[in-house]
């Protein structure tokens, strides 16, 4: 099914540059398809979508406007992480089936609040928003690491469906703002709530975020501006390299170990949070909402460790 799939999204692919004649996109934004070799390689192999990496660069490095970022993630993660998804059930790489559909159905709750509600974050803001919520990440896998407790593949779905669909819902509300989030939250709390390891943790997260980036895409182009010219553009360059990127990131996330994937991830995390307080000045909102995170994470380990003794005999 996926290499059907992928030969089929080739095909069309070379067919719309060739009969639209814009294969000097290539030439004009070289640098895309170059991003996006290592972008959708960490988003098949972590908990981080390829706009994770793709954000950061865009903005911080080529100044692309933040909210045409936003866009080529969303864009480009419709392909390259649904295309990685369709290759973790085609090689049956082990995931959380029950996590998909609440983390899915609230996280179009979350996209649609911005629109119905007018929460949307200033471009200014949403460099920080991103460093932040990745930062997240970071903080959630540390703490892991610390507290020696032992991770489990096997989870209480009955008790995980709200907790995903509640996650969901933020990071639906992250998605729409800044391109990803529904796959670091819900990686969080199935790490770190729910104890999973991360290893299954990472494909079930490949595919809430391929679930949401399309939801997004069709809650954008329905409800939302229109697509910028520098987005899909881009977005059109890119397509060939995400669409075998990601699946090989997630099948060798298949193979290396939990350590290596934490790893990993803190390592692009470190690089992304330091070159945001090097790069970007810094709003009032920062620091207080960085603390509430941290807050929230004691919180989530106390309840891990909470409901690890009280499972035991």
């Amino acid at each position: 099914m996926y290499f059907k799939t992928a030969i089929a999204l080739l095909l069309i692919w070379l067919a719309t540059i060739t009969f639209f004649n814009e294969w000097y996109l290539l030439i004009k934004l070289w640098e895309i398809p170059l991003i996006m070799s290592l972008g959708s390689f960490v988003a098949g192999i972590s908990a981080e979508g390829g706009g994770a990496v793709a954000f950061p660069i865009f903005t911080k490095v080529l100044h692309i406007l933040p909210t045409d970022a936003k866009q080529f993630s969303l864009l480009i993660q419709s392909v390259g992480m649904t295309m990685a998804s369709l290759f973790i059930v085609y090689r049956k790489i082990p995931f959380h089936s029950f996590a998909i559909l609440p983390a899915v159905l609230g996280g179009i709750l979350g996209q649609l609040i911005p629109f119905i509600l007018g929460w949307f974050m200033i471009s200014s803001d949403l460099k920080w928003l991103f460093t932040i919520h990745i930062a997240a990440l970071a903080i959630a896998l540390i703490i892991k690491q610390f507290t020696l407790i032992k991770s489990i593949d096997h989870l209480n779905s009955k008790k995980g469906i709200p907790i995903l669909f509640f996650a969901g819902i933020i990071g639906g509300f992250l998605t729409i703002n800044i391109g990803s989030g529904a796959d670091l939250i819900a990686f969080i709390m199935l790490t770190l709530v729910l104890n999973s390891t991360e290893k299954k943790a990472t494909p079930t997260t490949v595919i809430i975020m391929a679930l949401s980036s399309v939801t997004g895409v069709i809650i954008t182009s329905t409800l939302g501006d229109h697509w910028s010219t520098w987005a899909l553009n881009a977005w059109k360059t890119a397509i060939p390299i995400v669409i075998f990127g990601a699946p090989l990131g997630a099948y060798l996330a298949s193979l290396i170990s939990n350590s290596l994937i934490i790893k990993v991830l803190i390592a692009l995390i470190t690089v992304e949070v330091i070159s945001t307080i090097w790069l970007v000045p810094r709003p009032n909102w920062v620091i207080p909402t960085f603390m509430c995170i941290l807050c929230t994470m004691c919180v989530l380990i106390w309840t891990m460790k909470s409901n690890t003794r009280s499972n035991q005999p």
